[in-house]
């Protein structure tokens, strides 16, 4: 029951909705009609209108030229690739290339090479000139920057490394040049920019090499003069001093003269000890063992003859003298063999000595040289 009042209700209302719009739409119609040489009237001058301000605007032309901005070097062994991938820093470069394009100097460039002060459109916009000297042709190029900027838009192209410079100017002639001028004074000055840095570059090189070959001259020259100053004699690059090289030697030559020493000394010490005939060189001597075996004999000699003759016999008393003087003879010689051996101990003990000495003055002068090396050792570092 409840449904069917609702739906009958919303019907009705439909149908008086229906009905008023009707009512409606037929006065606006009537209105209309009766007024309808005033509505073409209005809608005449409105078309008469419109065609007069577009017949009297002046049309402005939009010329573009495209440009493709690259990074200044490429990382050819970069792991990642030939071309370097985008960076904060890439987006900063860009960024000042999109500056650069809308630059007063470039703009004052871009009215230099053209000679646009001399263009009739922009002559009109700076009126008549008020001199030709450079100052005055300076002020007007100046003047005219800001009319150029404005006309100018740079509208980078998304996901790309294009820029597409436009200019918009009522000579269509004019707005071409201009766009094609502003693309080839950024490519020029960006050959310049790099030209001048790469000079730059080379001056600074060519100077530091300079400065650094005088100091390296003047490096060559302390290290000689401190080298004569201090008596420094170089053998070689990793090479000891001669006085490194005289201790190694002396060193050796020491241990040579002390085994020399010892063996003197043992034979001294064992020639001072007895009668000394069992030294070897007693043994070794063909002269004592010629007197030994001639007095053996002699005493052979006598012992037999003892049988037959006293001793006080004269001819016993000249065995006995012959006997003496080879124990005399044997004796000197055994005598000069010991003195023999007491000097070459002397000897090699003097020379053991000498060396000695001789080390430990060098010892002086290799600390002495290691000290004064420090020095030399820097400025030779300077030079390499």
């Amino acid at each position: 029951m409840d449904t069917h009042k609702v739906t009958a209700g919303a019907g009705l209302a439909t149908d008086l909705a229906s009905a008023g719009t009707e009512i409606d739409l037929r006065s606006y119609w009537r209105v209309l009609r009766d007024r309808r040489w005033v509505v073409l009237g209005v809608l005449g001058l409105v078309f008469a209108l419109g065609l007069a301000l577009t017949l009297l605007t002046t049309p402005i032309f939009q010329a573009s030229s495209t440009i493709e901005i690259e990074h200044d070097t490429i990382k050819v062994i970069n792991s990642e690739g030939v071309t370097p991938t985008d960076s904060a820093f890439d987006r900063d470069f860009y960024q000042t290339q999109y500056e650069l394009l809308q630059s007063r100097s470039l703009a004052l460039r871009v009215i230099q090479d053209l000679q646009l002060t001399e263009h009739p459109y922009f002559r009109k916009l700076l009126g008549a000139p008020t001199g030709k000297g450079p100052e005055q042709v300076r002020a007007r190029q100046q003047a005219l920057v800001g009319a150029v900027l404005a006309a100018l838009n740079i509208e980078p192209i998304r996901n790309s490394r294009l820029v597409r410079i436009s200019f918009d100017s009522p000579d269509p002639q004019l707005a071409a040049r201009i766009a094609n001028a502003y693309a080839d004074a950024f490519i020029t000055s960006n050959i310049e920019r790099r030209f001048g840095a790469s000079a730059y570059a080379k001056k600074y090189l060519e100077e530091r090499l300079a400065e650094l070959k005088a100091r390296l001259e003047d490096s060559e020259k302390q290290l000689v003069g401190f080298a004569r100053q201090e008596q420094i004699v170089s053998t070689g690059d990793n090479q000891p001093s001669l006085s490194a090289q005289n201790l190694s030697e002396l060193n050796a030559m020491l241990a040579t003269a002390q085994q020399s020493r010892i063996k003197a000394e043992a034979e001294a010490s064992l020639g001072a000890v007895g009668s000394g005939l069992g030294l070897p060189q007693v043994v070794d001597n063909t002269l004592i063992q010629s007197l030994r075996q001639a007095r053996a004999l002699l005493e052979s000699q006598y012992q037999e003859k003892l049988k037959v003759y006293k001793p006080d016999y004269p001819e016993m008393q000249q065995l006995r003298g012959q006997i003496a003087e080879s124990d005399r003879q044997i004796a000197g010689e055994v005598a000069n063999i010991r003195t023999s051996l007491n000097q070459r101990y002397q000897s090699a003990k003097t020379q053991e000595d000498l060396l000695h000495g001789r080390i430990e003055s060098l010892k002086t002068d290799v600390l002495d040289l290691a000290n004064r090396s420090i020095r030399y050792n820097i400025l030779k570092r300077e030079t390499a």
